[in-house]
């Protein structure tokens, strides 16, 4: 015996006795092998803005740290700038004390923009980590979807099936939060 003969001869013999009748159960096998596509399809979606938010912060973090570095050393050329002024004015040598003085303002006048740019990367950063995490959580939300609908499909449970149907809208919720402001994850 083939096994589609095998499989026809099951499916009549469970007709028999009461059960869900052949078509019907071609019917639902169908609509849950496609959403466990659909839930597939999905969670590659996922994974792959969830890889590029988690680029995202590191980037971000990045150019916050070195903005916040160059501030810093901004802040220690302004100091020294003014304190080279001050011995060089002591030492009566004027114009070189009032150009080491206006090297150090220029140094000092820097530093507030390179704040506001930090603290821009570090909001970006942020704004990325809130993404990467809801797209996380959608992942997780698709994989036990597609985990139930499998099962649902062997054991021929429907609501199972729609336990998981349910879970991949959920996973695409946080997907679509995931692209816009949305929610907010603690880390």
């Amino acid at each position: 015996m083939k096994a589609h003969e095998a499989v026809e001869t099951h499916t009549k013999a469970h007709e028999v006795a009461g059960e869900v009748p052949a078509a019907e159960l071609q019917s639902f096998t169908r609509l849950a092998a496609v959403l466990v596509g659909g839930l597939a399809a999905f969670l590659a979606i996922a994974s792959l803005l969830g890889t590029r938010a988690g680029a995202e912060v590191i980037l971000s973090q990045e150019r916050a740290t070195d903005t916040y570095n160059q501030y810093q050393a901004d802040s220690l050329k302004q100091r020294i700038g003014s304190n080279d002024g001050d011995i060089l004015a002591a030492l009566g040598q004027p114009n070189a004390a009032a150009a080491a003085r206006a090297d150090a303002a220029d140094k000092g006048s820097q530093k507030p923009a390179l704040l506001l740019q930090a603290q821009d990367y570090e909001a970006d950063r942020d704004s990325a980590s809130r993404r990467e995490r809801s797209y996380q959580v959608a992942e997780g939300a698709f994989q036990i979807g597609i985990v139930l609908v499998s099962i649902a499909i062997l054991a021929r449970l429907r609501p199972v099936a729609v336990i998981g149907a349910a879970l991949g809208v959920v996973g695409l919720l946080l997907l679509v939060n995931g692209l816009g402001p949305g929610l907010h994850f603690p880390a």
